[in-house]
């Protein structure tokens, strides 16, 4: 098993954990430690520079547009940055899987805020993540790839 997806499901979980326990508020020191781990998956995956810098542009933007328009948190912020550059280190294919369960988490989650009517600007968003992730992982797994 790949060091990203067991230190990212052990770190999700427990962020996942600490931000429905505590209301929406997380330590954001463990996210220091995942973006450590995803900088190591640099050295250790054979990918191009110009493929890790185009796959950092695109994190920079997204975390630009989502700080701009703050739809999420700043730990919510630097879990999108982590968990998206680790699995496009892996294989962009894992990287469109994530971001597609996520975007549809994420659009469930909005939808049942509205039907349940309650007037929440934000959401906890780590049940988000932690859900694409196991999915990821499941999907990535059942279609044969080694991770």
């Amino acid at each position: 098993m790949n060091y990203f997806i067991f230190f990212g499901f052990l770190y999700l979980l427990k962020l996942t954990i600490e931000d429905l326990k505590n209301k929406m508020w997380v330590d954001d020191r463990l996210n220091y430690f995942m973006i450590g781990v995803v900088a190591t998956m640099i050295f250790t995956y054979d990918r191009s520079i110009g493929y890790i810098l185009t796959l950092i542009a695109v994190n920079l933007l997204l975390m630009f547009f989502i700080d701009k328009r703050k739809l999420m948190g700043e730990a919510d912020t630097k879990t999108i940055l982590w968990s998206f550059t680790g699995y496009g280190m892996i294989n962009p294919v894992l990287l469109m899987i994530y971001v597609i369960v996520f975007i549809f988490c994420i659009v469930v989650s909005c939808i049942t805020t509205k039907l349940l009517k309650k007037k929440l600007i934000k959401f906890p968003a780590y049940p988000s993540f932690f859900i694409s992730f196991i999915v990821t992982f499941i999907v990535a797994y059942t279609i044969g790839y080694n991770l």
